[in-house]
This record gives structure tokens, sequence and C-alpha cells, in this order.
């Protein structure tokens, strides 16, 4: 028996809006004509995002010169705790070209790009809440035509 294969194109992807973390508001359109890797995950995330971001920073520091056609973008799935200054804390202390997202669309933007995550409760009051990444989370890549592929 031979693998899968899907009977239709399989979309990745789609339009967002979100803010980095100095303010700027940004769209899909405002990486156009860049690859873009985009991860999902949150800053008190202990293992899994700090090593795929790590690996992003290692992979831009590969390509060398042809990095500048890349855009790597870490979307938090915690906007509460991941506030502006601590989402820019957080990438800059991995590796400052990595741009951290927020804002009030990321749900609809996970979905669109295939990431799964859960909220769970860890203490008695409603902020105390953890964001759990999918442990098949994958890094999506968008190509500058706008296509985009899952890279594991």
């Amino acid at each position: 028996m031979g693998p899968a294969v899907a009977g239709e194109p399989v979309t990745i992807g789609g339009p967002f809006t979100l803010r980095t973390s100095d303010g700027t508001t940004v769209t899909d359109q405002t990486y156009r004509g860049k690859w873009l890797l985009v991860y999902f995950g949150y800053t008190f995330c202990p293992n899994t995002c700090p090593t795929a971001l790590m690996d992003i920073s290692l992979t831009l520091a590969r390509l060398d010169g042809e990095a500048d056609a890349v855009r790597p973008l870490f979307i938090t799935v915690d906007p509460q705790r991941d506030t502006a200054d601590v989402l820019r804390q957080y990438v800059q202390s991995i590796d400052p070209r990595i741009i951290g997202l927020s804002g009030e669309q990321i749900a609809a933007v996970a979905q669109a790009y295939g990431a799964y995550y859960t909220t769970r409760k860890i203490g008695p009051s409603a902020d105390q809440n953890a964001r759990r990444a999918p442990s098949r989370a994958g890094v999506r890549s968008q190509a500058r035509s706008g296509d985009m592929d899952l890279l594991t």
C-alpha cells in the first residue's frame, strides 16, 4: 500500500493582521516576496519553543547572505502573558532577526496555518493558565509566491 495522497490541494496559511513587539501592525502582505518561517509558541515554553527558535537561528546563520530573503515569525499563543515587552526580550535573546507577533487573530491564524494549541489550567486563578503547543508542531515555510510547505 502506497502513501496517502490528498485528492485536492492542501491550503496552509492565509491572510492575517498581527502586531510586532514594537506595536507595528503587519499583515501577510507585509512579507510578500520573502520566505516565511512561521512558528507558534509562547515565551514561557520550557523546552520546545526555545529549541525550535535556536534551530531557526542556526539555519539563518548557515544561510549567510541568503538569510535576508527569509522572515522568521514567532507568533505567540499566550498573548496575556507574552506582552510586547516580554515578546521583544524573548526573541531578541535568541536572534534579533526573529519577529515576535501577537494580536487578536491568533486563534484564526493558528488554524489557517495548521497549528494546534490548548490552554490548560495550572493554578486556582484564571490567570494561571499554561499554553501547550502541539507535540507535532512544525515550522511553516511560506514561499515568496505565497505557497506553504511544512518543514519538520
